[in-house]
């Protein structure tokens, strides 16, 4: 139904509302082949004249940064200290993109990106599916004000939901009326977090938050596995980063949670770090 409908979009530009638009991103991030040309119709569409150009070229900086991470090397030199947890079955080190909330974007860069996206080949297939999840990411805040017991949708009248000019695209949304006063928004706290969001929102912000990096992992598939201590298995790779750092190009080296104030050490079942790489 959703690809029937897609196809009248591409005919006529109606009866395919920015919507539908979310709820195809969802379909063709599966997808083997997705068909570029539509791609670049739809985000020119929706998120606005000339946004294919900017979201492209931030997203070939982020694959040309991870084309050149050579990951199996990284794995090697970090045997070492993964043949120290033999038992626990997750020991590895992957290439990824980096993301984090909206929220956290005036966050120090150690506590904005709080996910993760694996990025198993550098493909441009696989390069736009991530744009897929990028644009998903972005207009789950953009087309919902989200409160306590529900979300409610943030555009109803056809302009809004139609993109009927590019006054209506995502990247005007800051100069946008959506008259929220006439939306049944019981949460006045919700209302004026989404105008607050409004008022400030650019493409260009939810890019800078998405970044390429590389995730390392010791844990187990099992739920509570073999516990072992934080502060030694960190040391272990902290001994090891001088030997990887210097050919990565890094910005930062971001790593989970610090031991209480309270206590020298505690035992975990997982431990996990990022690398921030430079575009």
């Amino acid at each position: 139904m959703m690809i029937k409908k897609y196809k009248l979009f591409l005919e006529s530009n109606s009866n395919f509302s920015i919507y539908d638009y979310y709820e195809y991103l969802k379909e063709i991030s599966w997808k083997k082949d997705i068909n570029e040309s539509e791609f670049i119709n739809h985000i020119e569409h929706f998120i606005g004249k000339g946004q294919w150009s900017l979201i492209s070229e931030h997203f070939n900086k982020i694959f040309g940064a991870l084309e050149n991470v050579d990951i199996d090397y990284i794995n090697d030199r970090l045997k070492d200290v993964f043949d120290e947890y033999l038992d626990l079955d997750l020991s590895y080190a992957i290439r990824c993109i980096l993301y984090g909330d909206y929220d956290n974007y005036n966050r120090d860069v150690r506590s904005r990106y709080n996910g993760m996206m694996s990025v198993k080949e550098i493909t441009n297939n696989i390069k736009l599916i991530m744009i897929c999840e990028f644009l998903r990411n972005m207009l789950s805040d953009v087309l919902w004000v989200s409160s306590y017991r529900d979300r409610i949708m943030s555009r109803t009248s056809n302009d809004e939901m139609y993109v009927t000019s590019d006054e209506w695209s995502v990247k005007n949304l800051s100069n946008q009326k959506l008259e929220l006063e006439n939306k049944k928004i019981e949460s006045e706290y919700s209302k004026e977090k989404y105008l607050k969001f409004q008022k400030e929102f650019s493409v260009e912000k939810y890019l800078d938050m998405f970044r390429p990096g590389i995730y390392v992992t010791v844990g187990s598939t099992q739920f509570m596995g073999a516990k072992f201590s934080h502060n030694k298995i960190k040391n272990e790779f902290e001994s090891v980063l001088p030997s990887i750092l210097p050919d990565l190009g890094f910005e930062d080296v971001i790593w989970p949670y610090k031991v209480p104030q309270d206590k020298e050490d505690i035992e975990i079942y997982e431990f996990d770090f990022k690398i921030l790489l430079k575009m």
